[in-house]
């Protein structure tokens, strides 16, 4: 995948109007727009997952995926790409977006995005976790639904 086809799909992603009123929509356009723009291939699934958290969480949930979605690409060359949704019953919201990129043995090192996506899950009270092993690259973001706990 060239740095072209990355820059026309965040081109495209910058055309895209927002559904504030349904995150797995407005998650399946911005998957199936990088699956047309780089021919990757991408599942997506969702646990318990609500047509919309804060207009904040689902802001942050479609930067988390474009940054996971390019960097697979860009970093990893992996041409599959495996994204679940889920929200546990304790109100923890998790995303783990992994792929099968091939990564060097170097350690993994937070450019600009990764740090950029750290700060933003910090300021959400959440973590990011970022790992790596033989089958490819994962992300992983997790917090917490404080509007559901208090509903």
């Amino acid at each position: 995948k060239t740095s072209d086809e990355i820059r026309q799909f965040l081109r495209a992603m910058q055309r895209q109007p927002i559904n504030r009123f349904d995150i797995q929509k407005e998650i399946f356009s911005l998957v199936r727009l990088f699956e047309h723009c780089t021919g990757v291939s991408i599942t997506i699934t969702f646990d318990d997952w609500p047509e919309h958290f804060s207009s904040q969480i689902d802001e942050f949930f479609l930067s988390f995926i474009k940054e996971g979605l390019t960097n697979a690409v860009k970093h990893g060359n992996a041409d599959k790409i495996y994204i679940h949704c889920n929200r546990e019953a304790d109100g923890l919201i998790v995303m783990n977006i992994h792929d099968n990129g091939t990564f060097s043995n170097e350690e993994i090192i937070y450019g600009l995005g990764l740090q950029g996506i750290s700060d933003a899950l910090d300021s959400l009270g959440g973590a990011l976790e970022v790992s790596r092993d033989v089958s490819g690259f994962t992300l992983q973001a997790a917090m917490y639904d404080f509007k559901r706990e208090m509903d």
